[in-house]
């Protein structure tokens, strides 16, 4: 069974920063940095404005790639990071997983346009604090998801705990379907590689690939290779990269 969506707190607190009225004794309320990684320079300029209406999180960096974010986050050490998935050098879940190997981890908040399966599945699994859609509501959702966030909690919009729901429900969801082994091999499938180079890959053999492609695609009820490279990547397996506006409007996403 899937966990509760809900992330135990984790994460590290920074120094206290003041602001003006400190110069008169007073000190400001703690802040904690955040770090921002996505690959969309025109929509930082909007995320950093909501970011810096923000009374407990301060904007301390931005980063357009996986290893320029991570190499920052390392550096500079931030209590969180907001992230999207679709970055142009890595997957944005193995960032997750490699800000959490970092010695002081950041707490990691998804803004994304990407809802597949993979990644309704895959929330549910990561270190993630919470996600939320670059959708027409982004704005407002983002300002309460990193307040939530940078005091220790969680946030998961009622839309994105709606759509996470419905999708484990489903009969045909891919984790009551396809067994572990072939959901670590459903991305290699996705992108069209055979099975000689899958098996030196893996390091297992290249008849038992065979037999995993073969048993994913009797489970799915797909006919031929092609079509399980389309299925992969609808599923979310495999991800093309594409632009997106963070506060676009996305009807199928707004409350």
């Amino acid at each position: 069974m899937h966990p509760p969506l809900s992330v135990p707190p984790r994460g590290v607190e920074h120094p206290v920063s003041r602001s003006d009225s400190a110069a008169k004794g007073k000190i400001a309320p703690r802040r904690v940095a955040l770090i921002h990684i996505d690959a969309d320079t025109f929509g930082a300029s909007l995320i950093e404005s909501v970011i810096s209406a923000s009374s407990v999180v301060r904007y301390q960096g931005f980063a357009e790639t996986g290893k320029s974010g991570l190499d920052l986050c390392r550096k500079m050490a931030p209590a969180m990071a907001l992230l999207d998935l679709m970055l142009p050098d890595m997957d944005g879940f193995r960032l997750v997983d490699e800000l959490a190997l970092l010695p002081s981890p950041p707490r990691v908040l998804v803004l994304t346009s990407r809802a597949d399966d993979y990644t309704l599945d895959q929330v549910q699994w990561r270190p993630i604090a919470g996600l939320v859609w670059k959708a027409a509501s982004a704005r407002r959702e983002l300002g309460r998801a990193v307040d939530a966030v940078a005091g220790g909690g969680t946030y998961f919009p009622p839309d994105v705990k709606e759509t996470i729901q419905v999708f484990r429900n489903r009969t045909d969801a891919f984790f009551k379907i396809l067994s572990k082994r072939e959901q670590e091999l459903m991305p290699l499938f996705g992108i069209g590689m055979a099975d000689g180079a899958i098996a030196a890959r893996v390091s297992i053999s290249a008849w038992t690939i065979h037999s995993h492609r073969k048993s994913i695609m009797h489970k799915l009820g797909l006919h031929r290779e092609s079509e399980l490279v389309i299925r992969a990547i609808e599923m979310g397996f495999v991800h093309i990269p594409r632009s997106a506006t963070p506060f676009a409007r996305d009807p199928a996403h707004e409350s």
